[in-house]
This record gives structure tokens, sequence and C-alpha cells, in this order.
């Protein structure tokens, strides 16, 4: 740990500098050499003045990186390379440079003996992000990085930025992502596992009717609480990385199944094409009913795409999804509020349970 004792008094000047996103707060005793202000001339963009009366001491924390400098310019160069330096300090006798992983205030400035300059990095955040006490950035509506600089490209990445620790729960349910291949934004809803939700439905008396033609599904439809988040969306996203489907089934005696399929992802934005892999959990107790489904275009009542040569599986079932010569599930069929299957083919089912889920749901999840 590096501490020094109070001395005379520093003259300071603050700048900003290097890109738009970061400001230095330069803090120098007496007036920098000729070699000094010829090289911050050259170095920055900007330098404003401010009180020469003015001085500053670090935090009394060990330093991050110890260095040799040729000037104030220099040291301040070292900073900016580093991505974790937050402030540095420069001794033009010994040409000392400290980097330090923290700033502070202007308020908590003190004199400072010996050390002839101190620059503090304060970083600017973007895209309505706050800074917190510590200098850093709180991001927010599914921005990241350092200075909330650009969007995350899906859920997983927007909790392990640690911008996002209620990931799923509150405001921070729905939140703006983009994904490698898209060339926009695309709201996603996230859970707090970090899955993306690409399909959420329960019995209510207000329930979205999922008998929609093809342009609905391609799309996506519904509210915040019932919705299919849209084939193209899907596409984008199962295209800019690995991932596995996850089903949801909440049964009317509040039995809960969470079947999850390896290597989800749509081949081609046309008749999206589903490719799936075999089931990574037990399915005992439910049955591999999906086993069909990859290899199988997508097909709504009015764009038949299904492998039947004599029937139309999406009017049968009345609702969008990857049908075979038909199916052995409907997750997208017509809820019903008895609990008990009626046995037709436009219901929500999955083969061989008799007992009719009261809500489901097929989550994204990072695959490994």
């Amino acid at each position: 740990m590096t501490r020094q004792k109070p001395s005379a008094s520093l003259n300071f000047f603050g700048f900003v500098g290097l890109t738009h996103t970061l400001t230095y707060l330069l803090l120098v005793l007496n007036t920098p050499s000729t070699e000094a202000s010829a090289a911050l001339e050259s170095h920055l963009l900007a330098r404003v003045g401010a009180d020469p009366q003015r001085s500053c001491k670090p935090p009394d924390v060990t330093e991050r990186t110890k260095i040799s400098a040729r000037s104030v310019t220099d040291c301040s160069s070292q900073c900016v390379a580093d991505a974790g330096c937050q402030s540095v300090a420069f001794h033009d006798v010994d040409g000392l440079c400290l980097l330090y992983d923290q700033s502070w205030d202007e308020d908590q400035c003190v004199d400072t003996a010996g050390w002839q300059t101190w620059v503090t990095k304060t970083v600017e955040c973007e895209n309505g992000g706050q800074r917190k006490p510590d200098g850093s950035c709180q991001c927010f509506n599914g921005y990241v990085g350092d200075t909330c600089q650009r969007l995350m490209e899906d859920c997983m990445e927007g909790m392990e930025s640690g911008h996002y620790t209620a990931i799923g729960t509150n405001d921070q349910k729905f939140l703006l992502s983009k994904p490698r291949l898209s060339p926009r934004e695309i709201r996603v809803k996230c859970n707090t596992k970090g899955d993306i939700v690409l399909q959420q439905r329960y019995f209510s008396s207000s329930v979205v009717n999922f008998t929609r033609g093809w342009q609905d599904y391609v799309d996506g439809f519904g509210n915040n609480a019932q919705f299919w988040w849209g084939l193209q969306n899907l596409w984008y996203f199962t295209n800019s990385k690995s991932y596995d489907l996850v089903l949801y089934f909440h049964l009317i005696n509040d039995t809960r199944y969470h079947p999850r399929y390896s290597g989800f992802r749509l081949t081609e934005n046309v008749t999206y094409t589903a490719s799936l892999g075999p089931p990574i959990v037990d399915m005992s107790a439910l049955g591999d009913h999906l086993k069909d489904m990859s290899g199988q275009r997508f097909s709504t009542y009015d764009n038949d795409n299904d492998n039947s040569t004599t029937r139309n599986c999406a009017m049968e079932y009345g609702a969008g999804w990857w049908f075979n010569a038909c199916a052995e599930a409907n997750f997208n069929g017509r809820m019903s509020d008895t609990g008990v299957r009626e046995n037709v083919l436009d219901e929500m089912f999955w083969e061989g349970l008799d007992i009719i889920p009261k809500a489901v749901a097929m989550w994204l999840r990072n695959g490994n």
C-alpha cells in the first residue's frame, strides 16, 4: 500500500479526453512542463480549466499496477489502455505511475505530498445508464457493458453481466436484446434462470386465442402474460447462439414437468424448419412426444406445410406448429378449465397425460 503525507497544494486541470464516453480529471502540481503541455495538447481532445487551488490524493487502497512512465500523458495512456483502471497517480521526479481500480469524487481531494499528478477516469454511462458510487455504470432495459454501450445478446448475458440481478422479476422481465444476426433490437421476456420465453399460456377468462394465421405466427402475437414470441425472432436467436428447448407444464393438480431437448434451431426462415435434438432429461413420466418434430416445417391453417397429403393438420389442431403428418402433442391448442381431456384434436394436450395443463411455456435455454 502506498500512502503520502499532506504537503503543498496542487494546480488543477480538468479535461475530457480520448473518447466521447470517458472523462478524465487531471490534477497537476504547478504548471506542466513544456514537453508535458505539448503532449497533452496533441493527446487530448479537449482541456478545460478548474480551480487552481484544488489538490487531490488517492483513496487509501493498494494500487492495481505500479509502472514507470515518461510523463503524465504516458501515465494517463496506460490507464486508458487498461479496462480495469479507474485512476492513476504520477510522480515526474522518479517517473512512477500508479494505476488504481477505483475512482473517487472531487470532494474527496485533499493536499498531496510528492505526487504531482492525479488523473481520475470517470465513466459517462450511455443509453440511460446511471453512475454508481464506485464510479461504474448501472445499466437498464437490456443494455450491458462498462458504459452500457450495447444491448445484451440474450437473457443469460444480461444475467451474467451483473446489471440485472433480479432478472425475470418486476421491471427486469421484459428487456431489449440484439442477437448477432438480427438487424434490429428485439423485446424479450426473461425468466429467473436467464431463459428466453418464446411461448407462455395459462387458462383465464381472457385467454389469448392461438388459432392464428401464418403472419401472426411469424411476427408474434398476444400480450405480456400470454403470447407467441414470433418465428422470425426465434430464427434470429437460434442461429446466433446454441440453445436447448425447455417445455413447462403446470397441471391442474399442481404437478409440474420441465422436459428439455438439446440443440433447438430453426434452419431457415422461409418455412422455419425445426431442428431438435433428443431429450436430455428423464422422459419416462411424460414420454417423448416431440420426436417427430425435428425436420418439420411450420404450418398454420392458411399455410399448410405438413407431411400429410390428405389433411391440414394446423386446421384440425386449431394451432400453428411443426406438424409431421399431425402430432402427438398440441402445445398451442385450445385451453380448458375442466382439467380433463376431451380427446379432441384442437385442445391443448400431451399424449399420455389425461390431465390438461392449466399453464404451459416454452423457453430457450443456453446450450452447453
